[in-house]
């Protein structure tokens, strides 16, 4: 298991939502049913690793390292709705979500490049219309260490 991410019930739970890092799948289990039902995704993608919810928990976030994405699950209708093509072996930790200027984004560094992936969460509520990215940024140092200094940041 490489994440694990409760789903508020006010929100859209009441979920545990559990990645299964060498088996590509993601399992949802409701918490509140004493059985603790699973639903499972199966063919997410290879090495999957960190994740987050998105603002309003209907959507999660996970790295697919191997296949260089960001899978995105409908966390309602429990299915995979989007790969967001990112850099070598994104990273995106427990998440980078913000707003600016009424606008919602999502970001993930690599720990294969120094790069930032960004991306606008904003189509997600609108599944008949492709999620976009934004822009990658190069970064002057490792990812890892000074993926918060924007200063260092490039336009590719």
């Amino acid at each position: 298991m490489c994440i694990t991410s409760d789903v508020s019930p006010d929100l859209v739970g009441p979920y545990f939502v559990f990645a299964l890092k060498e088996a590509g799948q993601v399992w949802r289990v409701d918490y509140s049913n004493p059985d603790f039902p699973i639903d499972k995704l199966e063919n997410v993608g290879h090495i999957l690793h960190d994740g987050f919810l998105s603002p309003d928990n209907r959507r999660f976030y996970l790295a697919s390292q191997v296949d260089d994405w960001m899978a995105v699950i409908d966390v309602v209708n429990w299915e995979l709705i989007e790969k967001i093509s990112t850099g070598d072996t994104p990273h995106p930790g427990s998440g980078a979500v913000w707003e600016a200027e009424g606008t919602t984004y999502g970001a993930t560094v690599h720990a294969g490049e120094g790069k930032v992936t960004i991306w606008d969460l904003a189509t997600n509520s609108r599944p008949s219309l492709s999620l976009y990215l934004i822009e990658h940024y190069r970064t002057r140092y490792g990812c890892v260490e000074r993926r918060h200094t924007p200063a260092h940041w490039q336009p590719q």
